[in-house]
């Protein structure tokens, strides 16, 4: 039952200059704005209805094993998911990503805050030609979605509002969810 939504054509993705405009890039861009508009239409059904408790953005692949319980979610903190390592190597099975590891990144699977974290968090479009220049954010293969992640919410001052719940799992063999690509046939 939605209560309102937006559906456009792909917009014309303007990639700046210190970037190749190829696919990798271009979708990143492409989500990011996304969350932007998401965020504006949501941010004016609250001017209308009052601002919401929690809002969840997600991917619209994520597969839930797990009911995720918003009461227990405390309203001061940004959530987002704790992933175990799903690649072969040594130590697979362990926690990935940032504070686990030494790699600047989170999981962009979905996010989860009280309604001013998550719209100042939904503002990152507006920053990518700043924050994907030489010697700003990390990245791996020109751009990365999880280092993205991990550098604007640090930017925002909320890194020490960062809180893990629920597990990814590849395959669903164990966690809390997974993406429909990962599933096994």
């Amino acid at each position: 039952q939605p209560k309102t939504y937006k559906i456009e054509p792909q917009v014309n993705i303007n990639i700046p200059a210190h970037l190749p405009n190829v696919p990798r890039v271009f979708n990143a861009f492409s989500r990011w704005y996304s969350t932007k508009e998401l965020s504006s239409i949501i941010a004016d059904y609250e001017r209308m209805h009052g601002e919401y408790d929690m809002i969840m953005i997600s991917r619209f692949d994520v597969i839930w094993q797990q009911p995720l319980l918003f009461n227990l979610l405390d309203r001061d903190a940004f959530y987002v998911s704790n992933v175990i390592d799903p690649w072969p190597a040594p130590g697979d099975g362990d926690l990935w990503g940032w504070p686990h590891t030494g790699m600047p990144e989170l999981s962009d699977h979905w996010f989860i805050s009280n309604s001013k974290y998550m719209h100042d968090f939904c503002n990152v479009y507006n920053h990518l030609d700043i924050y994907t220049l030489p010697g700003q954010c990390p990245s791996w293969n020109y751009i990365s979605q999880h280092m993205i992640t991990k550098w604007h919410l640090t930017k925002l001052g909320l890194e020490s509002k960062i809180k893990f719940t629920k597990f990814w799992h590849k395959n669903l063999d164990s966690g809390d969810y997974s993406i429909i690509r990962h599933i096994k046939n």
